[in-house]
């Protein structure tokens, strides 16, 4: 059976596995540092075309379900919950990472890296071929993930993002791939620091 993509949920949780974009990381060019109320705060707009959602199913419903509170606010993903803040379900950052395009990875790697990164024997990338989604008529180009490259993006802001339609839902991992990739994810993760070249 040839490798596809589930379709992604029509609405309802983000989930783990799922594949959104496109999404604009909004870095602020300050410290984290106290700053006053008000303050304007400069910032660089970084896209990220495609991302892989890798934070734990039962922590993204959880939060989902404390965050809107009614069927209603659930299906617009909106109001949100005056409680969101202090509840013990709300997860506060959704953690992602990068999936780059192939076509863009094979300028970067040489043969030999590519070949162990395409054929998942490299600790540090994860690699899904070209795919069809679903019944959606849609396909997905192949993809590279970066294990070293993740980011949490605010999950309140992200919840926004795809309510008005600047973040789309492209598709979904089929469970025995998620746990594939989530496995070797936090495998590399977890890795124990082993002193370099020229350490004392």
């Amino acid at each position: 059976m040839s490798f596809a993509y589930d379709n992604p949920p029509d609405n309802g949780s983000i989930r783990q596995g799922e594949i959104l974009g496109p999404l604009w990381e909004h870095r602020p060019l300050t410290p984290p540092t106290k700053l006053e109320p008000g303050a304007e705060v400069p910032v660089q707009p970084v896209e990220h075309a495609v991302m892989v959602v890798l934070t734990p199913d039962c922590d993204l419903l959880w939060d989902f379900n404390a965050r809107f509170v009614d069927e209603e606010a659930r299906v617009a993903l909106g109001p949100e919950s005056e409680a969101i803040a202090t509840a013990n379900a709300a997860v506060p950052h959704v953690l992602l990472c990068d999936a780059y395009d192939g076509v863009v990875v094979r300028s970067r790697f040489d043969a030999k890296l590519f070949k162990l990164a395409s054929q998942n024997r490299d600790e540090r990338y994860h690699y899904f071929p070209e795919a069809a989604v679903g019944d959606s008529g849609e396909t997905l180009p192949e993809m590279f993930l970066d294990f070293k490259k993740p980011l949490a993006i605010p999950t309140n802001l992200l919840y926004e993002g795809l309510r008005i339609g600047g973040v789309r839902r492209l598709g979904w991992l089929p469970l025995v791939y998620r746990h594939d990739l989530i496995h070797r994810f936090f495998s590399f993760q977890s890795r124990i620091a082993t002193p370099g070249p020229g350490a004392t």
